[in-house]
This record gives C-alpha cells, sequence and structure tokens, in this order.
C-alpha cells in the first residue's frame, strides 16, 4: 500500500503544550503534529500522562499489557494509558514525505480517570481503525492553532476542541470494528449517527468561515437543509459546546488576529465580525479574553 498524500499545511511538525491550572502534569493538555523516524520509537516506557495518537503517514507496531502487538498503519488510532507499560516501533522511511506523521492529544491524569469512569474509552483494546479522514486532521491543526494563542482563561474551550477530536474518532472506530452482519435497525442508527456528525462538522466549517459566520444560526441550519431545532440539539453533542459558545470562540479568535494585524478601527472589526455594534463587540471579546479589545491591542 503506498503513503497517502498529506498536504502540506498538515505535514508538519508542531506539539503544543500547555497547563491548565497550577500543576504541570495534572493540569497537561497538548495537541499538535509530530513527523518521526525509526530512530524515534519508542521500546518499553511509560507516561504520566494520557495519550491519544492519530496516525496520517507511515506504519508502525503498538504493543501494551492488555492487548499485545497491533500493527499501526494510516487511520490507526491508538492509546498511551498513563503509568502503563508500551511501545510504539515506528518503520519504514526517513525520507522527507515518507516518515510517519501523527496528530496527538495529551491530557493529564485525572482527564484520564474522568474518562475512563464514564466508560467513555474502550478498555479491550489501545488500538482502533477509525480511517483516515484528512479534514479531521485539518480541525486538529486548528485545534493546535487555538491551543498555543489561547489566554489562560480560554483553556477550558481548547480542553473541550481536544476531546472532541478524540470522541469522533472513537465513535468510528468502535462502530467500524462491529463484527458480524448490522441488522438493519442497527445500521440505520448507524447511519443517522454519520449523518449527524456530518452536518455538525458542517456547521462548525460554516460558522468558522468568515463569509459564512454573519449568517444568523438558522440561516446556517438552512443552507444545511435542517431544521434549526435539530442542528441545535446534535451540534454540541459532537463540538462540546452549543453553536452560539462556538461562533463566539470563532469570532474572538478572529478578532484577535486583526487586532494585532490590522489596523482597522473597533467599529471596522466588529462589522467585518458579523457585531450589530463595537460596544457589543468588545462586550463579548472581554468576556472571553478577559480584556477588552482596546487593552488587548495595547498589551501586543
Amino acid at each position: 500500500m503506498q503513503d497517502h498524500t498529506i498536504p502540506p499545511e498538515l505535514d508538519i511538525h508542531r506539539p503544543v503544550f500547555r497547563t491548565m491550572g497550577d500543576l504541570a502534569s495534572p493540569g497537561l493538555l497538548g495537541c499538535g503534529f509530530m513527523q518521526k523516524t525509526p530512530a524515534d520509537s519508542s521500546l518499553g516506557v511509560r507516561f504520566p500522562h494520557f495519550g491519544v495518537v492519530y496516525l496520517l503517514r507511515g506504519r508502525g507496531s503498538y504493543r501494551s499489557g492488555i492487548s499485545g502487538s497491533e500493527e499501526l498503519e494510516p487511520g490507526s488510532l491508538f492509546f498511551r494509558v498513563p503509568g502503563e507499560l508500551h511501545s510504539t516501533e515506528v518503520y519504514g522511511s526517513e525520507e522527507p514525505g515518507h516518515s510517519w506523521l501523527e496528530c496527538f492529544v495529551a491530557f493529564g491524569t485525572p482527564m484520564y480517570q474522568g474518562l475512563r469512569a464514564l466508560d467513555l474509552l474502550p478498555g479491550d483494546s489501545r488500538v482502533q481503525y477509525p480511517g483516515l479522514d484528512l479534514p479531521l486532521a485539518r480541525r486538529w491543526l486548528a485545534a493546535a492553532d487555538h491551543l498555543e494563542k489561547a489566554p489562560p482563561g480560554d483553556l477550558g474551550f481548547c480542553l473541550l476542541e481536544c476531546q472532541n477530536l478524540v470522541f469522533t474518532l472513537l465513535r468510528r472506530g468502535i462502530t467500524g470494528q462491529s463484527s458480524g452482519p448490522a441488522g438493519p435497525e442497527r445500521r440505520y442508527a448507524r447511519e443517522t449517527l454519520d449523518h449527524h456528525l456530518r452536518l455538525a462538522e458542517q456547521a462548525a466549517e460554516a460558522l468558522a468561515d468568515p463569509v459564512t459566520a454573519v449568517l444568523g444560526l438558522e440561516e446556517i441550519a438552512s443552507e444545511l437543509g435542517v431544521s434549526y431545532s435539530l442542528l441545535r440539539r446534535i451540534f454540541p453533542r459532537y463540538m462540546g459546546m452549543s453553536m452560539s459558545q462556538y461562533r463566539i470562540r470563532q469570532r474572538v479568535d478572529r478578532a484577535r488576529g486583526l487586532l494585532m494585524d490590522s489596523t482597522w478601527s473597533l467599529k471596522e472589526i466588529a462589522r467585518h465580525l458579523g457585531y450589530p455594534d463595537a460596544m457589543t463587540f468588545s462586550r463579548q471579546f472581554r468576556l472571553v479574553a478577559g480584556l477588552t479589545p482596546a487593552q488587548f491591542r495595547r498589551t501586543r
């Protein structure tokens, strides 16, 4: 099997790590991309945090005490459990464009314990096979960018974004590995879940796109061909927050860039982002960023 072609914007080495709270290890939050060669294989190691790795390119194997050795290929997802002895072997070429490329997220142990307590992680295997999804990898890049630039008060939003990436892949991996033929009811349920996930992803893209982000939420639902009540109900399941919260997050992210890189007035920025006036924009920006737009611009 040939290596998949990875777009240049994703073929990067960019790990991002932040700390939530005062304790470095329990409060760890990491997200990003890593390029590796066979020399980067890690054999017989233990990590103090919870790691989730999604392989975009390359091949290898993963071994843990619970699942033995399992082969990895593009589209594989595997977990590094806190304190568990494990080995990751990287196969293949060291040539640029052909080496191992992964997306990852890392959480502190308390987050792993919470996910396990809620039975949100598979207990019988450390490897899943959800398949390669480059649009999802682009969302991973956006999450890494948000994590790198976020002020401390926004790290909770970054955590939700990283969790959503993991849950999306987990759901695909678990349903994709179901054994035996699926009956009509099960097949219908799976198709419905897939449809809802696509709708949530399309809505998120619309809310992040400067062109469509100025539309009303009901207009976005209409553009997607669904009722607003349905979209409003399913969006938080997959994105970890309401459509309104997601829109605010995206607007504030774009506002930060405009405040740093342009000479536009607050009124011009507010109009560009779809706010009715500069006062509404300033009030919402301060609630999220902890500073008014003017204060933020002066600090930069």
